[in-house]
């Protein structure tokens, strides 16, 4: 589908990607940098970012957002955008900070979990819940990795929200990591996200 931009207003900005807020219809936009010379450019692009998105939303379910993906003209180039619900939440770290002082639910975080998990061992792919670290903050990682440190690395591309008690977690980036896919340290860099999330369930069974 192709639209044309409206006003947005800009929340972040990342190497690869501009996020925004839409007030008009209150919802989250992300605007891939790269330009294409044809729409056609950027619909090669795109689909395999679909394709991420519709394999997470069949093993994760409720917790990725619904995500419409569109491709924009801006002046006489084209761009990917990617639309969400807009949430406001907090990493999973917070959200388990808060659990312990309000006695909250965290079922749904540690089903969430699991169900990354799940995905894993049935196609070898998983969400990135080490997304955006640095290559400092990840040979740090590494080593505590290394000495089977128990802390482990907070996710931002997972927001939790509070609903009736409950904290629930939504995956907002639906990509596969780059990472994980690079045809020399993919398996370990998914390898390491698993360690990861084990660690954060661990937390939580001992909460």
């Amino acid at each position: 589908m192709e639209s044309e931009q409206t006003s947005l207003v800009q929340t972040s900005e990342g190497k690869y990607s501009t996020v925004y807020y839409d007030p008009d219809r209150d919802i989250c936009v992300k605007v891939i940098k790269q330009r294409y010379s044809t729409r056609q450019e950027a619909f090669a692009v795109m689909m395999p970012m679909f394709a991420d998105y519709m394999v997470m939303k069949h093993y994760l379910g409720e917790y990725v957002p619904d995500t419409t993906f569109e491709i924009v003209k801006i002046d006489e180039s084209y761009v990917i955008q990617i639309e969400q619900e807009y949430l406001e939440g907090m990493t999973i770290l917070e959200a388990l900070a808060q659990a312990q002082s309000e006695l909250l639910d965290t079922s749904k975080i540690a089903d969430f979990l699991e169900m990354c998990l799940a995905m894993y061992s049935q196609t070898g792919r998983v969400p990135d819940l080490l997304y955006d670290v640095c290559p400092l903050l990840l040979s740090s990682f590494l080593l505590r990795n290394l000495v089977k440190a128990v802390y482990p690395y907070n996710p931002v591309n997972v927001l939790v929200t509070v609903a009736e008690g409950k904290l629930i977690p939504h995956l907002v980036d639906t990509s596969f990591s780059r990472k994980s896919l690079h045809p020399k340290y993919g398996k370990a860099y998914s390898r390491l996200i698993v360690w990861n999330i084990k660690a954060i369930l661990k937390i939580l069974k001992m909460k």
